[in-house]
């Protein structure tokens, strides 16, 4: 028969799972509007800043189509890593949260312009481009962004914790050691998010050039 003791320690597994799983939603829920906020930004966006997106969408395609695939992967790793790391980063500052969760809106923002705006000026062909060149590397460090956000938040809320021991229970722990392991990881994800992007850039960037 099970103690008091062990139903307790799984009704707190459970309840810490159940939190982590809402958070999670939450962080999804910033991305969805960035995203949506992007697209609105775009389809009510006036025709000069329409012209502006067209010259940099066309040399951005243009420049990927003729760059090597290792400065691709390059160029690739490093635009998702940047976030990681400021992620990284805003975990160890007591007050970081609200900078942490911004990330995943401005992420979505980025996103949300790129892809309205490619399916509202080169229709079909544009959701091509978005299909094999955005969302197979977007979708991997989109879920490192997700969890990296979500570790930076925790994190950064120990540390508040520990500022104020009279008023919070403070852990035993500070989990450097599990949040140093966990952002490696991340970045891994990233580094397979890059791969994936240089590798359809190379074989398919050539098609979208006009």
């Amino acid at each position: 028969m099970m103690t008091d003791q062990m139903v307790s320690r799984k009704k707190t597994c459970f309840s810490v799972r159940f939190k982590r799983i809402h958070f999670i939603k939450v962080i999804v829920v910033l991305f969805l509007i960035g995203m949506v906020y992007g697209a609105l930004l775009v389809g009510l966006g006036q025709a000069q800043t329409q012209e502006q997106l067209s010259f940099l969408t066309e040399q951005f395609i243009g420049k990927r189509a003729e760059q090597s695939i290792m400065y691709t992967f390059i160029g690739s790793f490093n635009s998702s890593a940047v976030l990681l790391l400021v992620l990284f980063v805003l975990g160890f500052c007591a007050i970081g949260q609200p900078a942490a969760l911004f990330l995943p809106v401005f992420h979505g923002l980025g996103l949300g312009i790129s892809m309205a705006y490619l399916y509202s000026m080169q229709g079909f062909q544009g959701i091509l481009f978005t299909l094999i060149l955005i969302l197979p590397s977007a979708a991997i460090s989109t879920i490192a962004l997700f969890l990296g956000t979500r570790e930076s938040v925790r994190f950064s809320n120990s540390i508040f914790r520990m500022l104020f021991p009279e008023k919070y229970e403070v852990p035993q722990q500070s989990g450097l050691k599990l949040y140093l392991i966990r952002f490696g990881v991340l970045l891994l994800f990233d580094v397979a998010a890059a791969m994936v992007d240089s590798v359809c850039t190379f074989l398919f960037a050539g098609f979208f050039v006009v």
